[in-house]
């Protein structure tokens, strides 16, 4: 597919259709989707995040010969243009799929199946979530990170201790939203333009304004950073430091070509 939204709009009928007509595709327990992955033609499978952005930032799959392609979205109703026109979906044999818990493959399972009629899908039976559970072995886990969740906690609390985010500002390792006050309401880094995650590291973040805080907030301020605050005002921080770049633009994917090229890749994911 391609020809950009024009194309699309006039492709999305046709697309639902063949939707209606489809089932969600193959379930891999977390051994079937070890296994599957191993064995895979890297030149011909990819592993596909459908997750938004700021979940893939902390974590996602990462194989030894299958390339990843984290779709870096801020919403579901991107996804349709964004897998119709990526070169990566392009002729590809099989697609490994995968979100949180599941829920969000059912339906994008279909929509693949229906733009990629002659790929073989599967997803992730019951998501991250499940596949952490069902592996008590690290050194069999291919999910690398933290598995982000939409509740009080902000991640999944089984995890191997893997750090792939990064502090936007210093790119130290860092994968905390809330700088160690989760579980907790309001304490999260966010844009402050686009509101969106942001990650930044407890050393960089009182410097900055994080959408919702104020120059009176003295209590997360210590120190030299105290001192520093008297001469002269803190800089609002955005998704890209000092600029959003999300606000009102496309998704940009990232494909992270194997797990030992992991590290370059998330160099990025700091921007969410």
């Amino acid at each position: 597919m391609s020809g950009g939204k024009a194309a699309l709009s006039a492709e999305l009928p046709r697309i639902q259709n063949e939707m209606m007509k489809l089932s969600p595709s193959q379930h891999l327990t977390a051994e079937e989707w070890n296994d599957k992955l191993r064995r895979a033609d890297g030149e011909n499978a990819l592993l596909l995040d459908v997750r938004n952005i700021y979940e893939s930032r902390v974590g996602h799959f990462s194989s030894s010969n299958v390339p990843t392609l984290l779709t870096n979205t801020r919403k579901y109703s991107d996804l349709p243009e964004l897998l119709a026109e990526n070169p990566n979906m392009k002729d590809k044999e099989e697609v490994f799929m995968y979100c949180t818990g599941g829920v969000r493959c059912e339906r994008v399972s279909m929509l693949v199946q229906a733009m990629y009629p002659q790929t073989k899908v599967y997803q992730l039976k019951g998501g991250i979530q499940r596949y952490l559970r069902e592996l008590e072995n690290e050194k069999m886990c291919l999910f690398k990170g933290k598995n982000f969740v939409f509740d009080p906690r902000r991640t999944d609390p089984v995890h191997f201790g893997e750090t792939v985010g990064h502090c936007l500002v210093c790119e130290a390792p860092h994968d905390d939203y809330d700088n160690g006050n989760a579980p907790s309401e309001s304490k999260e880094a966010r844009c402050n333009t686009c509101r969106m995650l942001v990650l930044i590291c407890s050393q960089c973040r009182p410097r900055y304004l994080c959408w919702g805080e104020s120059e009176g907030e003295e209590g997360k301020l210590e120190g030299a950073d105290l001192e520093n605050k008297s001469r002269e005002p803190r800089p609002r921080l955005y998704c890209s430091i000092d600029r959003c770049v999300h606000e009102g633009a496309r998704p940009q994917p990232e494909l992270t070509e194997t797990n030992t090229q992991t590290e370059g890749a998330s160099r990025l994911s700091a921007i969410v």
